[in-house]
């Protein structure tokens, strides 16, 4: 009896080993770039091994190198209760439907397998990133560009310094430099400060430039910083004014005073709001005659350090730009004036009342909302403000130092659908936010109406590059509406919850409610689902990688790959 059993322990041993065998030559021909190959040699074996799982695995991985994601499918599923609960075999099933997208002439499944395939910081993901940053997609550039910074590979920082010199799309140029900032890519510091002191160089893409390069200084010499103080190039001297606010050198007050009266106003401007921020004191001859200023931007900011000062003819000069003639000046003052402290309160109160630009009111209560005053009036202010028919779409302008909300002039880009409906609906989210944070009596109601409208567009794509996290209040008013009879609600509420918040409860409605809904709101679903992350999700993912729709399939393995990572 121990002879026999010692036979069948030896038997069992050799036909292992025969079988590892066999998947080895598999994977010999894979590492040769020759799936064809490795494919034939598949077939053979599993004839020979049926029940094997490591042969029938390496055969699958053979069939997606070859790019045939159904035969891959077909595979998987012989085995498909066993390998649900293999991570490497799931891995394998994922990839091969994002490899075969990446492939894909439309926009939205490329951007999936870009999106799916980058979130793994697999090494398969770099050559993908690689080829989308070669692409002539401008808008799968900027995403790859952003992945890029996120893994900060060689080959992609390789790709970065191509791009920096020849990106002809100034949105996508923006994205560049703000990743070599990120990275801290020291050697192309060069190329930062020539887009600086080029006085043809857009203004965003100067400011971008310049936060790069205060993110790659660990300290500043004073040799660099007095070439920089002296430069004749005004980008330069913008620079070297953010690199005295950001490490705080109260030493070099003196300098920045001296470029109040710069031939420059954007250095003009710099300078005030880098002496603010180190709070130096400025004298009233010099405010009094800054806050004439022929450039609006340093005739606000003179007057906002005039309220910091104690002076209330910064109020008086902050009450002119409110009623200015052009738009954008009047704004930026609502938004500069509630952080002028206890001495504008009084004027912005009476404009709340007064005002009739709605835009400068809100502006106003969003400020005040920073500062914690006048809060059950202000958020009253912005529910009026939001419901309003005629407030039309809504953006966010960062493109100073101040931000504010502005109507949106988001222009369309091809390679995303209803993309300035996006930035407004995003926007939109941002005020809901703020108005459950601060728990407004009617925040419910007035999310509950604006969940009844459609968020068409609001793909994984621009949820990536747009969305931020939303807060406790706001996500439990949304949970709420979970239980809501309206199905459109309940789905709504769900997709806001998974997408802004990472809320595992609102899955159960999302799957519940897939089979009824339409393709677009489909994809929002498995996109939702793979941000949530969850084994649990597993299972319903793969049913859909039997579906007709690549995109969809694509979607689900870009989901799949976000349960596995989570």
């Amino acid at each position: 009896m121990k002879i026999f059993f010692l036979f069948l322990l030896f038997i069992s041993g050799f036909l292992v080993a025969q079988e590892e065998e066999a998947a080895r030559q598999i994977y010999a021909h894979l590492k040769i770039h020759d799936p064809h190959a490795a494919v034939q040699l598949g077939k053979t074996f599993i004839e020979k091994y049926p029940d094997s799982n490591l042969i029938r695995l390496a055969y699958i991985q053979a069939l997606a190198e070859k790019g045939d994601e159904a035969a891959v499918f077909q595979e998987w599923n012989v085995k498909r209760d066993e390998f649900q609960k293999n991570r490497h075999a799931l891995e394998i099933l994922a990839w091969s439907v994002l490899k075969k997208g990446e492939l894909s002439p439309q926009s939205h499944i490329h951007l999936s397998s870009l999106i799916g395939a980058s979130i793994t910081r697999d090494v398969r993901a770099v050559s993908m990133l690689v080829s989308a940053l070669r692409s002539s997609n401008s808008f799968l550039r900027l995403l790859a560009i952003r992945f890029a910074a996120y893994l900060g590979d060689g080959a992609l920082q390789e790709e970065l310094a191509r791009l920096i010199e020849e990106e002809p799309v100034w949105f996508v140029r923006q994205e560049v430099i703000r990743a070599i900032g990120q990275l801290r890519i020291l050697s192309l510091k060069p190329e930062l400060v020539k887009i600086i002191a080029n006085p043809k160089t857009l203004a965003e893409e100067k400011v971008e430039a310049i936060l790069a390069l205060v993110q790659m200084y660990d300290g500043v010499r004073t040799d660099d910083l007095n070439n920089l103080l002296n430069s004749k190039r005004a980008g330069l001297r913008q620079l070297s004014c953010e690199l005295i606010s950001y490490f705080d050198l109260i030493a070099e007050a003196p300098n920045l005073k001296k470029f109040l009266s710069d031939s420059s106003p954007e250095v003009r401007t710099y300078a005030l709001r880098t002496l603010g921020l180190i709070q130096e004191k400025i004298d009233r001859e010099s405010l009094l005659k800054l806050m004439e200023d022929s450039y609006p931007q340093v005739a606000i900011t003179a007057a906002w350090i005039a309220c910091r000062q104690g002076e209330s003819i910064g109020v008086e000069s902050l009450k002119k730009w409110l009623n200015d003639i052009h738009p954008r000046w009047r704004w930026m003052a609502a938004s500069i004036l509630p952080r002028c402290g206890s001495l504008a309160f009084p004027e912005i109160l009476e404009q709340l009342r007064s005002q009739e630009d709605r835009f400068v009111k809100a502006n106003l209560a969003i400020g005040l909302l920073g500062q914690r005053v006048e809060v059950e009036k202000a958020t009253q202010v912005i529910d009026e403000f939001f419901k309003d028919p005629e407030t039309g779409p809504l953006m966010w302008d960062d493109s100073t130092s101040i931000r504010m909300i502005i109507p949106n002039r988001a222009s369309h880009i091809e390679q995303v659908q209803n993309y300035p409906f996006i930035v407004d609906r995003l926007t939109r989210l941002d005020l809901l936010n703020l108005l459950c944070i601060l728990k407004y009596p009617k925040a419910e109601e007035t999310v509950k109406e604006y969940l009844k409208k459609e968020m068409v567009g609001v793909t994984g794509a621009a949820i990536a590059l747009l969305l931020q996290e939303g807060d406790e209040e706001a996500l439990k008013i949304i949970c709420e509406l979970l239980k809501e009879k309206d199905l459109h609600i309940r789905v709504q509420a769900a997709l806001v919850l998974a997408l802004y918040g990472s809320d595992s409860g609102a899955l159960r409605v999302l799957q519940e409610a897939y089979p009824t809904v339409n393709r677009e709101t489909k994809i929002q679903i498995l996109e939702a689902i793979g941000h949530v992350g969850g084994a649990d999700s597993i299972p319903f993912l793969v049913d859909i990688l039997g579906e007709p729709f690549q995109l969809l399939r694509v979607v689900a393995a870009s989901a799949i790959i976000q349960c596995l990572y989570h």
